[in-house]
């Protein structure tokens, strides 16, 4: 999984793939968010995960949800951005690729810098930094807020 470049904040699936944010050179961005998939008891070589989630700019800190339905991260200086760093979240579509990444908006995206998103292990709370601050919400309040978005999902689709 590593390299010779900067690799960190890492999440995984349930099924053990490891999502990571690396600024790895041959990305799109001074920083993208890979998967290294977990098969046979091994890691395999890192895959970027596309232009549906990175730019040219900079994706980190990934969250990937346990079932690897929703992915959310943090993208700075995009053009739909609130701030200097947002919450994106996109969904796995059902060809198994990842639609284009959405804006989290308003309620959780400000000014200044949002980053770190984390569920907790019961999956019952979402947690992300903002700024300086640590914020918080229950995940089924994420989950009504993820149904905006458009995505189909129905209430058993966010399997956490």
């Amino acid at each position: 999984i590593n390299s010779d470049s900067a690799e960190y904040y890492i999440s995984f699936a349930k099924n053990g793939n490891a999502y990571f944010g690396s600024a790895r050179s041959g990305g799109f961005g001074s920083q993208d968010i890979y998967v290294s998939r977990f098969q046979d008891g091994k890691y395999s070589q890192p895959e970027n995960l596309g232009a549906e989630i990175n730019s040219a700019e900079s994706e980190h800190d990934p969250l990937i949800f346990p079932e690897e339905d929703f992915l959310i991260f943090k993208s700075e200086n995009r053009k739909d951005g609130f701030g200097e760093a947002d919450l994106y979240v996109s969904k796995r579509t059902p060809k198994n690729k990842w639609s284009v990444a959405a804006n989290l908006g308003s309620r959780f995206n400000t000014p200044t810098w949002e980053y770190c998103p984390y569920l907790t292990p019961d999956g019952k709370f979402f947690f992300y930094s903002s700024e300086y601050d640590i914020k918080w919400v229950q995940t089924q309040s994420l989950k009504n807020i993820l149904l905006l978005f458009n995505f189909q999902m129905t209430q058993n689709d966010c399997n956490i």
